[in-house]
């Protein structure tokens, strides 16, 4: 803990915690472990909408817009089916791969999330984010084949 101490006594709060957000952010530079992406959240669908949003924010901002692509899909799709048979949600079939004979969900986005992870619903905000329906740059969502919304 002598990190988060300076001369003067405790470092405040906030400023440990952007202490410790850099050093695990330069952590994970270094070491490259696989992050998946997962938010436990309580509280309404509105609460829960807005810190996932968040959190893809932040997911971005914290390792690159890239790698948090990667946790939120293919290394999601491994998470997964590591799972085993109880937890996996499609057994026997491979996940986080978009080829034939692969489960996956597929979206649509006008956009390029590689340069803003707004298109996929990230918000820089939390407990002030405005209230959405929705996210409009998702323009198709097919999961199984099926298509459940197409707004083009």
């Amino acid at each position: 803990m002598s990190g988060l101490v300076n001369a003067g006594g405790l470092i405040p709060w906030g400023d440990r915690m952007a202490s410790i957000s850099t050093l695990s952010r330069r952590a994970a530079s270094r070491n490259r472990p696989k992050r998946g992406h997962h938010t436990d959240c309580v509280g309404p669908a509105s609460t829960c909408q807005s810190q996932i949003a968040y959190e893809k924010y932040l997911n971005g901002d914290f390792f690159g817009n890239h790698a948090a692509l990667v946790s939120m899909t293919s290394i999601g799709g491994e998470i997964a089916a590591l799972s085993g048979p109880v937890m996996n949600p499609y057994p026997g079939t491979k996940l986080g791969v978009v080829e034939e004979g692969a489960t996956a969900d597929l979206l649509l986005v006008d956009g390029n999330p590689l340069e803003d992870l707004s298109v996929i619903g990230a918000v820089d905000k939390w407990f002030d984010a405005p209230s959405r329906n929705g996210v409009e740059t998702i323009r198709i969502i097919m999961k199984d084949g099926k298509i459940y919304k197409n707004t083009l």
